[in-house]
């Protein structure tokens, strides 16, 4: 939370001193900076909808995951709620491991455990779950692609007069 103020504070000082596009200095950094402003002055990113959409969205994911959760290792929807949350949760954290394999499943342990305990028998049921979830949401992932993939591709041809 401290780095985003930073951040952001940092990026409110260099908009005050270049007010103006023409105002930003040459190089990489300066023109980074320049897009990422006007990135975030778009009125569309910032619409109340988009982010209650947004919202929705994860939302949903979150239900989903729980529910195949609580079907995969047997246990109670809450504990399902929260080994799901625990696995979104861990995208964030900034260790990873090669290619994002464990981080996930650590996390919807760890969040298992938080209601559960860590003596649990219930637990021993969290890690093969974990793996099943995340592997449909990868199939689920790779499968939206390709479905957008052959929609762009069918798309008709534009006539020619």
């Amino acid at each position: 939370v401290l780095g985003w103020w930073l951040l952001l504070a940092g990026l409110r000082n260099w908009d005050r001193q270049h007010p103006s596009d023409a105002s930003v200095p040459a190089g990489l950094v300066g023109r980074w900076l320049n897009k990422l402003r006007h990135a975030l002055l778009e009125s569309a990113h910032h619409r109340i909808t988009a982010w209650l959409l947004t919202l929705s969205n994860w939302v949903v994911k979150l239900a989903a995951g729980a529910c195949l959760l609580s079907a995969i290792a047997d246990v109670r929807l809450p504990i399902a709620w929260a080994g799901a949350l625990g696995g979104e949760l861990a995208a964030i954290v900034p260790l990873q491991g090669p290619a994002g394999f464990g981080t996930y499943e650590a996390g919807v342990w760890a969040g298992m455990a938080t209601n559960l305990g860590t003596g649990s028998a219930l637990l021993t049921q969290a890690i093969p779950a974990a793996i099943a979830l995340h592997l449909c949401f990868l199939v689920c992932a790779v499968v939206a692609g390709v479905v957008a993939l052959l929609l762009t591709r069918l798309q008709p041809a534009p006539a020619t007069r």
